[in-house]
């Protein structure tokens, strides 16, 4: 079976049809880095505008609509803690701001030279980590976020994020290093790495913790995984996307990432196996919270808009909750996803140019097996879906000849990859 999809919504046929211009509706904000639902109708973003003027915005109907909260040119949002519905405290750039009435005023509460990156509170007990140009923070409360102390820190590789499973224990990631304290920062222990650079931690337990974000000679996304306390990482999962700026699990097995290249990866058994969604693949994907196992909403960016997406059932389905258009400049092909696939896989290609387009599946032998797609498309960026339920395993080719229509110039685009069919 052939289908083919503009993200997501199925066209029936290979007729001619038309892109729009790519587009942001529902009133997102353009730039939304973090993002929390109280219940499944109550929630918060923030971030910035197109004007990178940082914003906070709630909405009360699940994310379809969202309501200006705060509006302030001086600062870019990044980090939410929220307690209730009326106690929130947000960071942003250097600073550190809480609401006691949902959101209506704002008090810049704790002001830092080293922009604040992360933030994690149990009970009255807080942290926050920050980077300032090899001058990092390491920040604690022990009464709600009223006065705030430093820890001393002997390094001065950045901080990225904070997690700690008490008021004692607890992690704090960035550039090429992992600080783990047992004792509420009075010692801190060092793993100090070549090439990590450490974007978002989350400990599970008091032995398992994993931290995400990249590798910075190789450009791949990186998730490191400690089941000894702190003592000894590992590369639990890496691809070749260019980062990760969110990891966040659920319960012990039920865990996902999210990051650059449009990418959304899912656990379910306790980071054995790594499930990948690519949605946009040039947006990226920055904050991501679950209210419970199965209803959760992920926030990005592809310019000129905020992306909102939300799940109910557990991140096997992600539903857009405003409506994009991507309008490409140029020719390309994408590796299919998922890789290895069984039975069916989805590639997306892009047209700068209104084309004709062949698009076939080939075995390794270079013996024709299917044509996927075939006719003119206008510009615009297309997904057809490929089922090899009646193929044997193996790698496979597929293929794209495009000849650009109705230009001074004519341009020919050909490109072949290989995918994995394993049953």
């Amino acid at each position: 079976m052939q289908k083919v999809f503009l993200f997501g919504i199925a066209i029936c046929c290979f007729h001619n049809f038309s892109l729009t211009q790519q587009i942001v509706t529902g009133n997102f904000m353009e730039r939304p880095f973090t993002v929390h639902f109280i219940n499944e109708n109550t929630g918060f973003t923030a971030g910035a505008d197109k004007n990178i003027q940082g914003e906070i915005r709630k909405t009360t109907n699940g994310g379809l609509n969202w309501l200006m909260l705060q509006n302030d040119p001086s600062f870019i949002y990044s980090h939410f803690w929220i307690f209730d519905q009326n106690d929130i405290f947000v960071t942003g750039g250097g600073s550190l701001f809480r609401t006691s009435d949902g959101g209506h005023t704002w008090n810049n509460i704790y002001n830092t030279f080293t922009g604040i990156s992360g933030i994690c509170f149990i009970n009255n007990i807080g942290y926050m980590s920050g980077a300032g140009f090899f001058n990092p923070a390491f920040l604690k409360t022990t009464n709600r976020g009223v006065n705030w102390i430093n820890i001393p820190l002997d390094t001065n590789l950045d901080l990225g994020d904070v997690d700690f499973i008490n008021g004692n224990t607890g992690y704090a990631v960035g550039n090429r290093i992992v600080l783990k304290t047992t004792n509420g920062g009075e010692t801190i222990t060092q793993s100090i790495f070549s090439y990590y650079n450490l974007f978002s931690v989350d400990a599970i337990d008091s032995n398992i913790a994993y931290a995400a974000g990249y590798i910075t000679n190789s450009n791949n996304c990186l998730i490191l995984k400690t089941e000894n306390s702190g003592k000894t990482w590992f590369e639990n999962y890496i691809n070749s996307n260019t980062n990760l700026n969110v990891i966040e699990f659920i319960n012990p097995v039920l865990g996902f990432a999210a990051g650059g290249s449009g990418i959304i990866l899912k656990t379910a058994d306790g980071g054995l196996t790594w499930k990948e969604q690519v949605f946009v693949d040039t947006s990226e994907f920055y904050d991501i919270f679950f209210l419970n196992e199965n209803t959760g909403w992920v926030v990005g960016q592809i310019y000129p808009g905020g992306l909102l997406y939300k799940t109910t059932n557990a991140g096997e389905n992600w539903l857009l909750q405003n409506t994009i258009t991507e309008k490409p400049t140029e020719f390309s092909i994408l590796q299919n996803y998922p890789n290895p696939f069984n039975p069916t896989t989805k590639i997306k290609f892009k047209l700068g140019n209104p084309s004709k387009v062949d698009i076939k599946v080939y075995d390794i032998q270079g013996k024709e097996i299917k044509t996927l797609v075939k006719g003119t498309f206008e510009t615009g960026v297309y997904e057809v879906e490929f089922d090899g339920s009646n193929l044997s395993n193996g790698v496979y080719l597929y293929k794209i000849d495009a000849t650009t229509l109705n230009t001074v110039v004519i341009k020919r685009y050909s490109e072949s990859k290989k995918m994995i069919l394993i049953k």
